[in-house]
């Protein structure tokens, strides 16, 4: 059972659902490129637009993340903030902050995320 944050994010994965109103996904990616989630809350974006990979997902709320971690052991979960992304420059193909950024100081963020991306690469948000 549930709680009611828990079922809430379990509600997204509709988005699994092609036919759902709710389906709009990150972009396919080469099947070895890493990608990063920037508040990926339980990770229910990546789950279901990148199955079976591993993948990079942070976000600040930490019960979220252990939720993300009943649901799956192939992400990387980590808390963190998209402000000081602790991750190596260049590291990622495809950065993914669906709703994310404007919860973020956004000046810093935005410093952040071309950072950690590959050049060339793209962010989807």
């Amino acid at each position: 059972m549930f709680c009611n944050t828990a079922q809430y994010h379990y509600n997204e994965l509709i988005a699994q659902d092609p036919s759902h109103p709710s389906h709009l996904l990150p972009p396919a990616a080469p099947g070895g490129a890493p990608i990063l989630d920037i508040g990926c809350v339980a990770g229910q974006t990546l789950i279901t637009a990148y199955p079976g990979r591993l993948t990079f997902d942070i976000d600040v709320d930490v019960d979220a993340l252990r939720l993300g971690r009943q649901w799956t052991s192939e992400f990387a979960f980590t808390c963190g903030s998209a402000e000081a992304l602790p991750f190596r420059t260049a590291e990622f193909d495809c950065v993914v902050a669906r709703v994310s950024l404007v919860y973020t100081d956004i000046s810093s963020s935005l410093r952040e995320v071309p950072r950690v991306l590959k050049p060339g690469d793209r962010v989807w948000g």
